[in-house]
């Protein structure tokens, strides 16, 4: 089931396509002001630039989650990321154990804002993204540009 603002359910079902999750059964066309006006809760994502990540990749060891497709992150990823590709998203095995801090991050944001959202409906809250991807973050890329899959879908 996909939850998504009305005006946005072909977008958000062409985007997910794009990524290889093609099982939704339908959406639910969503109205944040009449849910919380109904007594419903909202979570939300934590968005770090590349300045915040990278001082904190800088000063800590923070746990990097590559979610770009594996021909991407076999091109190239930021130092001590595991891959998370999008076709392994509902892979209990692939998820990290324990309790640590995420940050996400994938080509543009897109991949990582949907695992995100993943992961806090199963229960981990501790998740960052990087708000606009690697293409937003060239400090954090030390190599060059930013190496991109070469299907379709650079995420």
């Amino acid at each position: 089931l996909v939850v998504c603002d009305a005006e946005n359910k072909d977008e958000c079902m062409a985007a997910l396509a794009e990524t290889g999750l093609t099982g939704a059964e339908g959406y639910w066309l969503f109205n944040a002001e009449e849910w919380t006006r109904s007594g419903g809760w909202l979570d939300m994502l934590v968005w770090l630039d590349e300045e915040e990540l990278g001082l904190d990749m800088r000063f800590s060891s923070p746990q990097l989650i590559d979610t770009r497709a594996e021909a991407a992150f076999r091109a190239g990823a930021l130092e001590n990321a595991q891959s998370i590709p999008p076709e392994a998203f509902d892979d209990e095995e692939a998820l990290p154990a324990g309790e640590h801090d995420l940050y996400l991050y994938c080509h543009d944001g897109g991949n990582s804002f949907l695992f995100a959202s993943m992961l806090k409906a199963r229960g981990m809250h501790r998740v960052r993204v990087l708000l606009g991807g690697l293409q937003a973050a060239p400090s954090l890329w030390q190599n060059g540009p930013v190496p991109q899959a070469t299907n379709s879908n650079p995420n």
